[in-house]
């Protein structure tokens, strides 16, 4: 558990530092700060969402196929969401990319069921390999 907070931890802190720097960008030419700023800290949460589906596979089947397993999701995930209209693919398929239900919150426009997603798949991600860690037999 407490590797997968720092994780997490790890994740909202490089989205803060990457918020500030949007926010300080913004700023000094004379843009709205808080639609890009928020828009990042979506794309933190998404970020966190993958990780939290990766966790839960390792807590629950094997630790080391945590990072791959959100690896693939991610690039899935982002194929799906760039190249899927170009292929033609059905709705329902494009509608597997979390980044659909987002909005478009670099733009201000926000889809808060798809924020709601995200953070379910960080915390539940959390939760699900809390549980799987502790049904392990690791140092007993």
């Amino acid at each position: 558990m407490r590797s997968g907070l720092g994780v997490m931890g790890a994740i909202g802190v490089v989205t803060v530092v990457i918020a500030v720097i949007i926010g300080l960008a913004t700023a000094t030419q004379g843009g709205d700060v808080i639609d890009p700023v928020v828009g990042i800290g979506i794309l933190g949460l998404a970020a966190a969402g993958f990780t939290g589906v990766g966790l839960a596979v390792g807590g629950v089947v094997r630790s080391s196929l945590a990072a791959g397993v959100t690896g693939v999701l991610i690039v899935a995930t982002l194929l799906l969401d760039t190249l899927g209209a170009a292929l033609k693919l059905p709705e329902w398929v494009l509608d597997l990319s979390l980044y659909q239900h987002l909005g478009q919150p670099m733009a201000g426009i926000v889809d808060p069921v798809g924020v709601l997603v995200a953070a379910v798949m960080a915390i539940g991600g959390l939760v699900v390999c809390t549980i799987g860690l502790t049904r392990r037999d690791i140092g007993r």
